[in-house]
Formats: structure tokens, C-alpha cells, sequence
């Protein structure tokens, strides 16, 4: 509460009250500035933006401040306002052109494999009365977005020590979260810390639990030397069941990440991966693709996520006489470091086989 840096990371444990920290700073900010006050609560996803909304109707309304559904706006009584919104696209960013913002609160930043999306919104931190402006992140280590945030706010600093980036002077600084810093949390449930340690790897626990961002999960969550390497995999007619995955992109900006189709074969207990096309294409070339992946393997199902343009495809696809293969729309219910932590022990006993390293396919 009391950080004046132009862009602070608040960031650490699960449950350290990160989420709070953003709303108690709006209230704050709110209260010193009045109708100067133009703050912004962003998430990577509208969904994920449910929680905190009605954290801050308990927050809020005591203020005298009212919400306005629609809009995802509380008005506050001396002028100043807050919205939430999400970043889904890089078409999110471009709306903010030409706006004004004097407090902006990410949430869960680690959510953002990239830093690009966030980097364009100090552009719209700019008051016309001279109320000072601050970018807020929090965030947990283990995320997509770990190694950038690692980067840019850990690595040769110290923790609650001030520090300028070398090309924009912007003043930021690194404070930690630990679960011991919210009582409150433990006291209302004393099995949380239980919850926490059986929801994934040693080392994604070890992180949660005391916020560290060293515990080694690039490292350790999968190790390449796990893998088992195959120079030609099984026929077609040896695998049990083959699976064709889809993940589409929003878009194919640079900062988004790429559509991928991956196809895994099935063999008893040992599980192959046989093909992967990564790209950065528009919706017509990746329906294109999954057509003919789907020709070349012949899948016995094909798992598309269901969002962006991955439920376009699921519509399309279905209506199409012409695509033989079943479709299963999927929705993951946890990010991508818990999904691989569940999966991460068949790789180190060497269930799992990719292609070995040649010339032609050098990773």
C-alpha cells in the first residue's frame, strides 16, 4: 500500500491476498484523488474475472460506491471510478488507444506467456490533473508467464529494494507474497496448506507455498532426458487409440501464442508422440491444417479446446460431411503448469516417446 514505483509486482505464494492487494490499492488511490482517480482491474480472461467482482462488492458497497452491472464499473461517491476488463486479443489492447488510466491492477500476470500485451498498457498510464500513475502486477511462480516475470523483476535485484529499468527509467520493484502474510486465509481454513500440497509437483507446491520463485520448476517440472526417443514409431495398426489435439490461437499476433496440433498414439501402457504443427496463422489456414493432419493419422478422435477459434472450428467441422473424424470440444479446468505437473511422473518413468534428435529435426 505504501509503494509509489511505476510498476510494482506484488507477487509469491498462493493465498497471500494478491488479488486484495490491487482492490485496497484502488480504494486507497480512490480516496487520496477523488474524481482524478481512473483505475483498471484487468485479468487474461472475462471468466477469470468473476471472483474478484464480488470480492470488491464486499470491499466497496461499505464505501458508498455502486456498480454498474453492465458496464463492470463501480462509481465512486468522490468521482473516481474502476473497471474491470480483460485482455483475450492483441484487438483489446488496440481499444485502449487514447485513453487515460492513473492506477492499473493485473491480476495473476503469470497468466501472459509474453510481456507485450501489458507493456502497451503503460501507454494509457497518464492522468490531465496530475494524479501519479502505477502499474500493479501480482502474480504466482510456476506460470506461463514465470521466466519473464522472473526476468524482468528478480534477477539481480533485491526484494523491496527499488530499481530503474535500464532503457525506459521506469521505477519498479519486486515485493514478496508468502501465505504466512494472510492470517486471515489460514485461520477460515486451516487445511488449505493440504489442499495446496496435493495439487501438484514437489517443487510447484515448494513455490506456492513460500512463494519461491527459485524452486526450480523450469527445470524440474519436465526434463527433456525423461523422454524417451524413438527413431521410427509403431504402425498405424499397433496403437490402441490415437488422439489428435487442437490448440488454437485468438489471433495470430506475435505476442499470442501459436496454434499447435499435436498427434499422440496410444500403445499399451506407452504413449508416442507423432506429429506437431506449430503455427501463427489465420483461422483458414488452420482449419486447412487440421484437415490434413487429420487425413495423414487418421485419429480416432480429435480434441479441440472450445474458445477462439477453436469453437469456430468445432462448428464448422461438425457440419461438414466431409470430415469423418469424431470431434470432442474440451475446456481445461486448471493452467497449464498444474495440467503438466498430474502428467509429469509418466515422464520420468519413460512412458512417454518422441522422435529422436536427426538432422532434419534437430528438437
Amino acid at each position: 500500500m505504501r509503494a509509489t514505483q511505476d510498476d510494482v509486482l506484488f507477487g509469491g505464494a498462493r493465498g497471500g491476498g494478491k488479488s486484495d492487494s490491487i482492490l485496497g490499492k484502488v480504494a486507497q488511490h480512490v480516496g487520496v484523488h477523488g474524481a482524478g482517480a481512473r483505475c483498471l482491474f484487468l485479468r487474461r480472461q472475462f471468466r477469470q474475472l468473476e471472483e474478484a467482482i464480488e470480492r470488491s462488492q464486499k470491499l466497496y458497497t461499505p464505501l458508498g460506491a455502486v456498480y454498474k452491472l453492465g458496464d463492470m464499473v463501480w462509481q465512486f461517491p468522490g468521482g473516481g471510478w474502476l473497471k474491470f476488463r480483460a485482455i483475450e486479443s492483441w484487438n483489446d489492447v488496440e481499444k485502449y488507444q487514447g485513453h487515460s488510466h492513473t492506477l492499473i491492477g493485473v491480476d495473476e500476470a503469470g497468466n501472459f506467456e509474453k510481456p507485450n500485451p501489458i507493456d502497451s498498457m503503460f501507454a494509457t498510464l497518464r492522468s490531465p490533473t496530475g494524479v501519479p500513475t502505477q502499474m500493479i502486477l501480482t502474480a504466482n511462480p510456476g506460470g506461463v508467464g514465470h521466466a519473464w516475470l522472473k526476468a524482468r523483476y528478480m534477477t539481480g535485484q533485491t526484494p523491496l529494494k527499488s530499481f530503474a529499468d535500464p532503457r525506459s527509467g521506469i521505477r519498479r520493484v519486486f515485493i514478496p507474497s508468502k501465505l504466512q502474510d494472510n492470517p486471515a486465509l489460514l485461520a477460515n481454513d486451516p487445511r488449505y496448506v493440504n489442499k495446496l500440497m496435493a495439487s501438484g509437483s514437489a517443487e510447484l507446491v515448494r513455490a506456492w507455498l513460500e512463494g519461491d520463485w527459485e524452486a526450480g520448476l523450469e527445470g524440474k517440472m519436465i526434463r527433456m532426458d525423461w523422454f524417451v526417443r524413438y527413431s521410427a514409431p509403431p504402425a498405424r495398426e499397433s496403437f490402441d487409440h490415437v488422439a489428435m489435439s487442437v490448440d488454437a490461437a485468438v489471433k495470430a499476433n506475435a505476442w499470442n501464442s501459436a496454434n499447435v496440433i499435436s498427434v499422440w498414439g496410444r500403445c499399451g501402457p506407452r504413449i508416442y508422440l507423432l506429429h506437431v504443427w506449430r503455427e501463427r496463422v489465420q483461422y483458414g489456414d488452420l482449419k486447412t491444417a487440421i484437415r490434413d493432419v487429420a487425413r495423414q493419422f487418421n485419429p480416432n478422435v480429435v480434441l479441440i479446446e472450445d474458445k477462439g477459434n477453436g469453437s469456430t472450428a468445432i462448428q464448422e467441422l461438425r457440419n461438414e460431411a466431409d470430415f469423418r473424424w469424431p470431434i470432442l470440444a474440451v475446456l481445461p479446468v486448471a493452467d497449464k503448469v498444474i495440467r503438466m505437473s498430474g502428467e509429469s511422473p509418466a515422464v520420468q518413468a519413460g512412458m512417454v516417446q518422441i522422435p529422436a534428435v536427426s538432422a532434419s529435426s534437430p528438437t
